[in-house]
């Protein structure tokens, strides 16, 4: 062609694409076992359900090359490690990685690339993402993939499905290069905060591995073999010149965090070490909790902070938020009225419904409970749910509420110490709930002695730390009643 025909930069920008392209070129991959699980366990604790996939995977392929390769799913709470963790999958494994973030993405031209009759255009982050790892089998991370959205732009969900699909995926066509490209070698890990959220289309063809919040004792060894030996190599300390020891950590992570993962403990910690650098405190210096008092000044989180005590009316309900587990107190008061039903707290349709369910529940068994003499037809009740600016959604409050409003009723305090998970029927029968490990978690975090679960969640407990196991007293129920014969009846 002519040079100075217009059409000759757009046709040198697509050759340059199609040449630059990892068509036939692979990575060597590590395949002993016994190195892969040793990289892994030097940079994350825990995490035992995804590190044996991918021993799992390695272990297949060492036995057929052609084997399909994993699309994990790791979903959990902001700052447990899911980035950080798809990167060391990558290091472990000797793969190139390339990250691709799909929070808010609503083109899926970004995935899949624009055609080349629009100005501007280019490959999708796809085949970008290939150039620049050089290799056909990289790990391609795709970040928050329960934040994409859906719209008149596009649906990036379903460009995502022809991406991922083992069926699919071998004869992948970029809208910009108009050629075959096999992905099937490539090993996808997404990450996303909420299951329940991951688009549908996409949910069958994941391997889903939750990774839950941290305890307190896992959060303190976390600090001990990883944080603050990174820290203090980042600053060219050693060990010696600064001891952190067991006591403080705990000081910290009660008084001055409140998170599932270790991201704001990492800051904390880096934070320390600055002002003792400033303060040139580095020689053989050991932090007290005096010292840490006047580095950090007083703690912003009380371990007790939401529970409330000497209460009629007041229950500790357990749920899930984008910070792990939480205990959440729901107040309950009567006063004259005509039967009208007030909820605050920023309460969503499910949870609204729940406490329609449990007030029928109570009034459809007044004799039971005890409280002939109420009138709900001439008093109003208030339901409030404490910490108003989260938003509260799920059917996993029915025990909870219903427990609230007897307590209010028979004019018995529930002990601050006590909180409970599940969802009631009409009958009075106690449903099964999700997200019971957060929860446990959550109130053991809390200081909650005794929690009130499902029957039906009890396989759920093999799961369940054996550090919260041990210092929670858990109880299992299959009908209300057995909650009201409890704690409302005299022994």
């Amino acid at each position: 062609m002519s040079d100075i025909s217009p059409e000759i930069a757009n046709i040198r920008n697509y050759l340059d694409w199609v040449i630059s392209l990892p068509w036939n070129k692979y990575s060597k991959d590590e395949t002993n076992l016994e190195t892969i699980k040793k990289n892994l366990d030097k940079t994350h604790f825990g995490m035992n359900e995804a590190k044996d996939k991918i021993l799992e995977y390695i272990a297949a392929k060492n036995r057929n090359k052609n084997i399909d390769s994993l699309i994990l799913c790791l979903v959990g709470p902001s700052g447990v490690g899911k980035t950080t963790f798809a990167k060391s999958i990558a290091d472990s494994l000797n793969k190139e990685f390339y990250k691709i973030s799909v929070g808010g993405l609503n083109d899926s031209s970004i995935l899949n690339g624009h055609r080349r009759t629009y100005l501007g255009s280019n490959p999708g982050k796809i085949i970008e993402g290939l150039k620049k790892c050089g290799t056909k089998n990289p790990v391609i991370l795709i970040d928050e993939v329960d934040k994409m959205v859906k719209d008149y732009k596009g649906d990036p969900a379903s460009c995502l499905l022809d991406i991922l699909d083992k069926s699919q995926n071998k004869t992948f066509i970029d809208n910009y290069l108009e050629e075959e490209f096999d992905l099937s070698q490539i090993l996808f890990i997404l990450t996303a905060n909420y299951e329940e959220e991951i688009p549908y289309e996409l949910y069958d063809r994941l391997e889903v591995i939750e990774l839950s919040s941290y305890t307190l004792f896992e959060k303190i060894e976390i600090a001990k073999k990883y944080l603050i030996p990174n820290i203090y190599h980042e600053h060219n300390l050693n060990l010696k010149d600064i001891k952190i020891n067991e006591q403080v950590l705990k000081e910290i992570i009660e008084n001055y965090t409140n998170e599932a993962g270790i991201r704001e403990l990492k800051r904390i910690l880096t934070t320390i070490i600055r002002k003792m650098i400033v303060l040139n405190k580095i020689e053989n210096e050991k932090i007290t909790p005096n010292l840490l008092h006047e580095l950090l000044g007083i703690g912003k989180y009380a371990k007790n902070e939401y529970l409330v005590s000497n209460n009629f009316g007041v229950v500790n309900a357990l749920g899930v938020n984008a910070t792990g587990g939480v205990v959440m107190p729901i107040e309950t008061c009567f006063y004259n009225g005509n039967g009208k039903i007030k909820i605050t707290g920023l309460i969503k349709q499910l949870t609204e419904e729940s406490i329609n369910v449990a007030i029928s529940y109570i009034m459809a068994n007044k004799e039971i409970f005890n409280i002939p003499n109420y009138d709900f037809l001439n008093i109003n009740v208030h339901i409030h749910m404490l910490d108003a600016s989260v938003k509260k959604d799920g059917c996993s409050a029915g025990i909870t509420i219903t427990t609230a409003l007897l307590s209010l009723a028979l004019k018995k305090v529930i002990p601050s110490n006590i909180a409970m998970t599940g969802e009631i029927t009409l009958n009075g029968i106690v449903r099964k709930i999700g997200g019971l490990k957060e929860k446990l978690i959550g109130a053991y975090n809390l200081g909650i002695k005794k929690v009130f679960i499902p029957k039906d969640n009890h396989n759920d407990l093999e799961d369940i730390p054996s550090e919260v196991l041990n210092n929670i007293d858990i109880i299992e129920i299959n009908n209300y009643i057995e909650i009201y014969n409890f704690i409302f009846k005299e022994k």
